[in-house]
């Protein structure tokens, strides 16, 4: 019979969770007015953008007359709301905020090692990969990246720096190709699924 794969049952899993803190927040608005913002300026990280963001805008579409989306770095960061460029993000940045602002974690994803098959048969353990095959990187300016560095500084494994790419869709096609191996996680998989 048809059924999910591991992969597939974990995402399942985290859109729900999504959904719940959604309909929450759909509510949470509607007790304190009855009429739609003017204008709703979202930041969005761009593989929750890709992925579930469609239906999220479609659940809220009346909390706004006007909505503005950005999925790019730049205005995905903490930053960006601390300046009013925006004034919702869905992030991974986990940079402090003040206490003016609310945060309220939605969604907590693993990280995965992706290695291509002809990599994965004889290399099983992240010392054995560093020197098999190179480890293609995402951009040290992404959030992803910062924390993979950081994890990878906290093992004192320091893989050469070949490939470094800014998107999941790049970094997850090098990998495709048996180019090298990543770590990476699940909605940047399933992102990456919906672009190929």
């Amino acid at each position: 019979p048809l059924k999910l794969t591991l992969l597939g049952d974990i995402i399942y899993k985290r859109t729900v969770e999504i959904l719940a803190k959604v309909q929450d927040l759909d509510r949470a608005v509607k007790l304190q007015t009855n009429e739609a913002i003017p204008l709703l300026r979202l930041g969005i990280a761009n593989t929750v953008a890709s992925t579930v963001g469609p239906y999220l805008v479609r659940k809220l579409d009346a909390l706004a007359a006007q909505w503005t989306i950005w999925s790019g770095f730049a205005e995905t960061g903490v930053q960006s709301l601390v300046e009013r460029r925006i004034d919702f993000v869905i992030t991974a940045d986990d940079s402090p905020i003040g206490p003016e602002f609310i945060n309220v974690p939605i969604l907590e994803e693993p990280y995965l090692l992706v290695v291509p098959e002809k990599i994965a048969e004889s290399h099983r353990t992240l010392d054995t990969l560093v020197g098999a095959a190179p480890f293609i990187r995402y951009g040290s300016h992404t959030f992803i990246g910062q924390a993979i560095d950081a994890y990878f500084q906290r093992c004192g494994l320091v893989p050469p720096n070949r490939y470094r790419l800014d998107t999941s869709d790049a970094v997850l096609g090098m990998v495709d190709e048996a180019l090298g191996w990543t770590i990476s996680t699940p909605l940047s998989i399933l992102k990456a699924r919906f672009v190929s």
